[in-house]
């Protein structure tokens, strides 16, 4: 039996796959008022259609569109199939979000689901505690060697009669927020017209993602 992809769900679970929408803000002074605006960047979509079952006018080009449960769990303990702790349960979508977050969630018609948000600070937060995330599964004796020295396999399942595959059970330390983090600093330069590190932290509260799941 062939391994399952690391981002597996668990074997009998019978449920479609999961995608997230993440949006980036910024909290800007415009015209003497503090208001979150959209940090995200848009092309125009070639495939623009009115009407309400059209396509959306823009399309945008996120920081993060990977499908990485152990991402989705720790971000909002959506598809937590590892028991992983999350930065935070779903929050919902803050009232005072920019019109076109609010607009591309409208868009959604109700598929979108566990909706929240988080500051680059919160993000930065968590990802210094370095929580091990537990993993365990039937491994193939020629990675057996990485879950004892505290790295993923390439790939492993939850079950197999295959005599070439070792049941283990591993932790792992890893930041798996780094894209996210990355991606929101380097906006933050743009946004905040600053390119200094402590700048850049100094406004962590001021930067986030919004986001929401399908199935």
């Amino acid at each position: 039996m062939a391994a399952m992809p690391q981002n597996h769900k668990p074997k009998g679970a019978i449920t479609m796959g999961c995608d997230i929408h993440m949006y980036v803000e910024g909290k800007r002074t415009i015209h003497g008022v503090e208001k979150w605006v959209s940090g995200d960047y848009y092309s125009v979509n070639p495939y623009y259609t009115e009407g309400e079952d059209g396509e959306q006018k823009y399309r945008i080009s996120p920081i993060y569109d990977g499908r990485n449960y152990r991402l989705f769990a720790v971000l909002a303990g959506v598809r937590n199939y590892s028991d992983i702790e999350p930065i935070a349960e779903s929050k919902g979508i803050p009232n005072d979000s920019c019109p076109e977050i609010l607009e591309a969630n409208e868009y959604c018609r109700g598929d979108g689901h566990s909706h929240s948000y988080l500051t680059l600070h919160e993000l930065q937060e968590y990802a210094a505690k370095k929580i091990k995330t537990k993993y365990s599964g039937y491994v193939h004796e020629s990675e057996t060697h990485k879950p004892l020295n505290g790295e993923c396999p390439s790939s492993w399942c939850q079950s197999t009669n295959a005599p070439d595959h070792k049941y283990m059970e591993w932790e792992v330390e890893e930041n798996i927020l780094e894209p996210i983090i990355e991606g929101l600093r380097n906006r933050a330069k743009e946004l905040f017209y600053c390119y200094d590190e402590e700048q850049i932290n100094e406004r962590s509260k001021k930067i986030r993602v919004v986001f929401w799941f399908d199935n």
